[in-house]
């Protein structure tokens, strides 16, 4: 499979917009210094800093392919596990989840959670993970709306999902990656309720690609036809 020499020209899209993956390099050095990302017409839309990986300061995106917008990043976490994160959402009660942050500036209804299991014993664990959240989804809410779909890039698989969900009165959206990985499986989880889906797809991309556990990078690739573009901005 074709691999681009020079990784930072790789165009990549995990959620409706064209993004590059700063968490792997050619020689597996995590990116540092200032980036401006292209969509595919070539068009500059976003742009900023990164420090080891991590998305640092004040952040340029062009929403609406019209209106730029800025997002300020920080590094949360610990030795165990650190994320991109914008700056002043709030961790809430940890419980089994190695982060949950909620925000209180973008929205006060957008929440993102992340755990980490073993699968160890797990025949298909992507499989079994999705089918406990699921679970989980139908004893909280009335689930009004999902899809999900698969993919295996090298040594990697993992399943997007989204859902549209119904509390009391209340419409909630969710985006979701399931990623297998080293031993582990890891579930990342954004809720938002307002239906502003461009920029809360790419701040679910942004802390997708950000997610380091163990000092590596969970989500990492440079194949240059990985395009699921299609899939959360549908």
């Amino acid at each position: 499979m074709k691999r681009n020499i020079i990784w930072l020209l790789l165009i990549v899209n995990i959620i409706g917009m064209y993004g590059c993956n700063p968490n792997k390099t050619i020689n597996t050095a995590p990116f540092s210094g200032y980036l401006e990302v292209a969509n595919l017409q070539g068009k500059v839309i976003q742009k900023g800093k990164y420090s080891s990986g991590f998305k640092v300061g004040v952040w340029e995106y062009l929403f609406h392919d019209s209106t730029w917008n800025s997002i300020e990043w920080e590094v949360v976490g610990d030795s165990i596990a650190r994320i991109n994160m914008p700056k002043g959402w709030e961790a809430t009660a940890k419980s089994s989840s190695l982060f949950n942050m909620k925000a209180n500036t973008l929205n006060s209804n957008s929440q993102i959670t992340l755990f980490q299991k073993s699968t160890d014993g797990v025949l298909n664990p992507i499989k079994s993970y999705r089918e406990q959240m699921l679970k989980g989804f139908n004893e909280r809410y009335i689930i009004l709306q999902e899809s999900q779909k698969n993919f295996r890039l090298s040594d990697q698989e993992f399943l997007l999902s989204k859902y549209s969900l119904k509390q009391t009165e209340d419409v909630i959206y969710c985006m979701n990656a399931l990623i297998v990985k080293g031993g582990s499986i890891f579930e990342l989880t954004y809720y938002f309720k307002d239906q502003n889906i461009e920029v809360h797809r790419n701040l679910f991309a942004d802390i997708l690609f950000s997610v380091e556990y163990r000092n590596e990078f969970i989500f990492t690739h440079d194949e240059d036809d990985f395009q699921p573009q299609l899939f959360f901005s549908s």
